[in-house]
This record gives structure tokens, sequence and C-alpha cells, in this order.
């Protein structure tokens, strides 16, 4: 992944470049882990909540997903995101709306995916923006799993990434809101370190008593190397 040295920051995938300069949230390892990690088996549908600058729209089609509704609130966000998928091979797989996913009318899709902001303490960021996605708002836990039922198909699912600390409270929300957790991957930096992310994949009226899929990534070996995993689960996406 490279970065351009302009006005503007743009990271280069194999297949892909995206522009970030108007995103709050720039590209981050947890999109990209979160975009390469997600089960698309069976997938051809996804809305991506809170897109961004579209990368995991991106992902998902590079991977083979047919068709993409990228949800965006920030409307210049929203127009970097267009750019981005108007710069891509996936151009007419990918549609941006400007908006929040109640405000409009869907079909439904197999797969709700989002990395969405983690934080709800006091406002802290003088960049509004920034802070509107750094800052849980709206968009907190609670408004995506009790929202994924009526984007999804019977048995589809919701991927997203969420600290360590959110754990208790994503087991939670998703009984209360027939999301069964049916996959999870706790991220470490390296094996020394305490998980920091969590990868999550909930699915939709889905079997209860069916077992977890319960994996574990560290990103770097104790000797700061990336570990053999990491390289093979971002080795589609990284130039590097």
């Amino acid at each position: 992944m490279s970065r351009n040295p302009d006005r503007e920051t743009v990271f280069r995938f194999k297949r892909f470049a995206v522009c970030n300069r108007e995103c709050a949230m720039k590209v981050s390892t947890d999109s990209v882990l979160l975009g390469a990690w997600v089960s698309v088996e069976g997938v051809a549908s996804a809305i991506d909540l809170g897109a961004g600058c579209g990368i995991l729209s991106l992902m998902l089609c590079q991977r083979g997903v047919a068709h993409v509704t990228a949800m965006e609130i920030d409307a210049m966000a929203a127009v970097e995101a267009m750019g981005n998928a108007a710069l891509s091979p996936w151009a007419g797989n990918i549609d941006i709306v400007v908006g929040d996913a109640t405000s409009y009318s869907f079909d439904k899709v197999d797969l709700v995916i989002t990395n969405p902001p983690y934080f709800d303490s006091p406002l802290v960021s003088p960049d509004k923006a920034r802070a509107m996605a750094r800052h849980q708002g709206n968009m907190n836990f609670q408004w995506i799993i009790s929202s994924a039922p009526a984007l999804l198909r019977r048995g589809g699912r919701l991927a997203m990434v969420t600290p360590v600390e959110a754990s208790d409270e994503i087991e939670w929300l998703s009984s209360l809101h027939r999301m069964a957790v049916v996959r999870r991957c706790v991220v470490h930096t390296n094996p020394k370190r305490k998980g920091r992310r969590i990868l999550w994949e909930l699915a939709h009226d889905a079997d209860t008593t069916s077992p977890v899929e319960c994996e574990q990534l560290n990103i770097r070996t104790n000797s700061n190397q990336y570990t053999e995993e990491y390289v093979r689960l971002t080795s589609d996406f990284y130039i590097k």
C-alpha cells in the first residue's frame, strides 16, 4: 500500500486505488482486515454501511460480489467514494447512496458490512466530520444490529469490526435482535499483546445452537515481522 505525496491521499492496492482526502476516517488496517476476512460464499448483494471512501465496497467486488450499495451520510465522502468506484474495474457494480439505511427502501441483501465508529465519549476532535465518524452518534452498535434484520434475507449476515471491549455488548444485542453470532476473530497486534479488535459475522434468523467459529489472528510476530496468516489473508490486496 503506497501513499501519494501530493495533497490527495491515495492508497494503491493490487487492483484498485482509493483516494480518501475528504473522508473523515482514513483507510485503516481494520477495514482491510474486515474486507479480506468476511466470508463472501453465496453473497451476490451487499450493503456497505458508513462506506466512507468505499474501500469495503471495492474489496467485496474484487472478491466476486455482484452488487454493493454503499451508504454514506457525509456528502463529501460519498462523492469521493463515487470517484473511487468510477475509476475501479467495478464501476457498474457499486451504487453510492447519500444517507442512512433507514431513509431508503432496499431489496434485502445477503450481506451487510460496516466498519463503524467506536467512540461514544464526549466530543474531542475539532474537525466536525472526523468527530462524527469517530464518535458513535446515531450509528452505534445497537442501531446497526437492530437495523440489520430489515436489510438482510433470512440467513444473511452482518459483518463488522469492533474493539474487544465491546464483545459483551455485541453478544447481548445480537440475542435481542434475532442475530446469532456465527463467526468471530480476535485480532492481536502480536502474540504477547491482548486482542485489540474483533471481526464479527452475525446471521439473521440462524440456528443459535450451532457452534460459533472462533478464530485468532496475529498481525505481527514477536520479532515485529508480519505473520504468515496476516500476509496470506491480505495478499490479494496489498501490493507489498
